[in-house]
């Protein structure tokens, strides 16, 4: 049970961790859709950020087929998208500087994990 929580934390950190690899990507990619399509896919294929957060994407990917195979699907993926979202909060906030309306956002993770006790429990 313990290895399978701490398989889905890192599951969970890995998509947040990769979906923030391509959010830098993304901001490496000014002025090159100016030069079309192909150029722009060029530079984001060869982008560092782009390539380790497909990585982090595929690992995520392949440990969330294990533990779906463990759990039952309508209680493991709200906990999932739940966990998502509050670790992508923090890492808003420690990488991005993402602290405008933080109180609202505590308030959010506070309902969020509310609500996957009541759908786990209930």
């Amino acid at each position: 049970m313990i290895k399978n929580i701490i398989l889905f934390l890192v599951t969970a950190s890995l998509l947040v961790v990769g979906q923030a690899l391509w959010k830098i990507a993304s901001g490496q990619l000014s002025g090159a859709a100016q030069n079309g399509v192909t150029s722009l896919l060029i530079k984001l294929i060869t982008s560092i950020p782009f390539i380790i957060g497909c990585i982090f994407y595929i690992l995520a990917t392949g440990l969330w087929i294990y533990l779906l195979g463990q759990y039952e699907y309508s209680k493991i993926y709200p906990v999932f998208v739940g966990t998502c979202v509050i670790v992508a909060l923090i890492v808003g906030y420690l990488f991005f500087g993402e602290n405008q309306h933080l109180w609202n956002k505590v308030i959010g993770c506070i309902v969020i994990i509310i609500g996957i006790y009541i759908s786990t429990n209930g």
